[in-house]
């Protein structure tokens, strides 16, 4: 688990993953396209397929002649959306959302637009009060809304939205989806979590908070993140060292000026 040398799969095995998430999701699609709520959270560790169940709905309701907007949360420094388990490996562009964009200006232009479903994704990376500022404007103007995002972070640690007491998930309908994970579950998946490996000196480590808590998964000379179970995350493993853990997850002023300092070197 410490260290990895190689990441690669085999062509059979990532055809067949990819395969079966879209078998699973084109079903999932026409079920939630039935009774489509106006809000729909999908959830997942990372290659969960969420992004690519996010796209088979959104490109049924664009053949029913609606019209969909994209956003991607800003803190990630993207402006698309990637679906990698998608049968055709895409990227959409998004506009970038949140905090560092002035996202109330944003919503109020959404407000005022001709669209019919916003698709946020990362979503669970920004303030809840933003994510609650974006419903409240979709349920009060009849847009559908759905949110896209990680349920955890890549040490374990339930993200805020998820952790924290808000009416999102009151007036919202959710959907979790699973990874496979290669040597625990590769006939049907059941990945929950998310790991990070980073590469230092030449060789890939496990992150247990090495770099800061939100790195791009696009920074792929510096980062590899990896489907896992729970029992493979730092909550999990750390659970009878709380001291440490809570170090970790609560990183000091110190230590954030390390991680930001060390992700400046390897970047």
């Amino acid at each position: 688990m410490l260290y990895k040398d190689d990441f690669s799969l085999s062509r059979e095995k990532l055809d067949y993953y990819t395969r079966k998430h879209y078998e699973i999701y084109s079903i999932k699609a026409d079920k939630i396209l039935k009774n489509l709520p106006q809000c729909l959270v999908l959830s997942s560790g990372m290659f969960g397929g969420k992004t690519t169940l996010s796209f088979l709905i959104c490109e049924k309701l664009q053949k029913e002649g609606k019209k969909v907007e994209m956003l991607i949360a800003d803190v990630v420094g993207e402006n698309y959306i990637t679906a990698r388990s998608s049968k055709r490996f895409q990227k959409k562009s998004a506009k970038r959302f949140g905090q560092l964009t002035k996202y109330k200006k944003t919503i109020e232009n959404l407000a005022a637009k001709d669209i019919d479903v916003i698709l946020l994704d990362e979503f669970s990376f920004l303030d809840i009060k933003i994510i609650q500022d974006l419903q409240e404007m979709c349920l009060s103007s009849g847009k559908t809304l759905i949110l896209t995002g990680l349920s955890s972070s890549y040490l374990g640690e339930p993200l805020p939205v998820f952790k924290e007491k808000s009416n999102i998930f009151e007036n919202a309908q959710i959907e979790e989806c699973f990874s496979f994970v290669p040597g625990f579950c590769e006939e049907e998946p059941l990945g929950r979590n998310t790991i990070r490996y980073l590469k230092i000196n030449g060789k890939w480590v496990l992150d247990f908070g090495l770099l800061p808590l939100i790195v791009s998964k696009e920074k792929a000379h510096i980062v590899h993140y990896a489907p896992a179970m729970y029992e493979h995350t730092a909550v999990y493993i750390l659970k009878d060292e709380k001291e440490l853990l809570n170090s970790i997850i609560f990183p000091s002023r110190e230590r954030i000026f390390k991680q930001n300092l060390l992700f400046t070197k390897l970047n």
